[in-house]
Parts: C-alpha cells; structure tokens; sequence
C-alpha cells in the first residue's frame, strides 16, 4: 500500500519538529528516500520550512523541519439572507410566500407538435421526421 501526501502532512503536524529519517520511522518505517521525498513535498507546499539546524541521525548529518501551523480564521461561515428577501420581508412580505426566482414562459406549441424555434437543437430531429 503507497503512502499519500496526506499521510505525510497528518505525521508532519504530528511531529511538529523531525527530520526526514524520523519523518520515514513515523510512516512505519520506510525508506529514508520516502522521507526525504515528503519533506521536498511539504517544503514545496509551504507546510513545514526549514530551520537551518543540523543533526546527527540515522543517514548522518540531518536537517530539522519544523511545522508551520495555518493562520488562525473564521470557523463558521455567516450565512446572510438575500437582500430581496431581506426587503420584502421588511415591506411586509409573508415569510411564508417567498418570491422565488422569475415567471417561466412556456413553450409555444403548434398543432400539437412542438414550434421550430423550440427544435432548433444540434442532434435533434424535427418531429415531421425530417419532412417539410
């Protein structure tokens, strides 16, 4: 089973601070290779810089990652109502009895077949059977 970038990025705010032999032993003991690959990626998307700090690990000396949180923002979305709602409620309008979009005209007919303006499709057949 491959391991997705999701994976990585869920182990990388997970370990907050780690380099890529630690990233690689979180993933379940993987290839360094694979962990060397997921910090190119999450350094690529902005999830995690660089410190600049070596280390002595597994593959020798190892630079240390750390994790950089989203900035804080709204958690709910504030749902509005539609300023024509908002104004035909305030004129007295029935909550009730919502106008609701604009009157739909509707199709001419002729002789029980549909017009020619109505058939004026690509790949549609006229319902004469294509006769005049």
């Amino acid at each position: 089973m491959a391991i997705t970038y999701d994976e990585i990025r869920v182990w990388a705010r997970w370990l907050n601070c780690f380099t890529a032999a630690e990233l690689a032993d979180a993933l379940g003991n993987v290839p360094i290779e694979l962990g060397e690959q997921g910090v190119k990626a999450l350094v690529y998307h902005g999830t995690i810089c660089d410190t600049g700090i070596d280390l002595d690990g597994r593959a020798g000396s190892e630079r240390l990652y750390e994790y950089i949180p989203l900035p804080p923002g709204p958690r709910n979305r504030y749902k509005q109502r539609p300023i024509e709602l908002q104004v035909f409620l305030e004129m007295g309008g029935d909550p009730l009895r919502v106008p609701r979009g604009m009157p739909v005209a509707m199709q001419e007919q002729r002789r029980g077949n549909l017009s020619r303006t109505g058939m004026k499709r690509p790949g549609r057949r006229s319902p004469q059977g294509g006769k005049k």
